[in-house]
């Protein structure tokens, strides 16, 4: 591999995390609010720790779509010397 291939290459893997970072707060964020509620209440149901995740992973994704489409292209466009 070239050194320009391993830069796409690290520069691919980081926007993957810069992309990956909003859902997997917001499924965080869901499941410490959801532990909280459950702790605080001592409800032991397993609806009330996966489906507040679930939401908020997917309003999240919805949300944050256009912008990692955004950025999938942008990136590819670069990958591709397009751009």
């Amino acid at each position: 591999m070239t050194a320009e291939a391993v830069d796409v290459v690290i520069q691919g893997l980081v926007l993957t995390c810069w992309l990956a970072l909003p859902i997997a707060l917001a499924g965080l964020l869901a499941g410490v609010i959801g532990s909280l509620l459950q702790a605080i209440t001592t409800w032991r149901d397993p609806a009330l720790s996966y489906a507040p995740r679930v939401i908020a992973v997917s309003f999240t994704l919805g949300f944050s779509a256009p912008w990692i489409a955004d950025e999938m292209t942008t990136f590819a466009r670069m990958a591709w010397g397009a751009g």
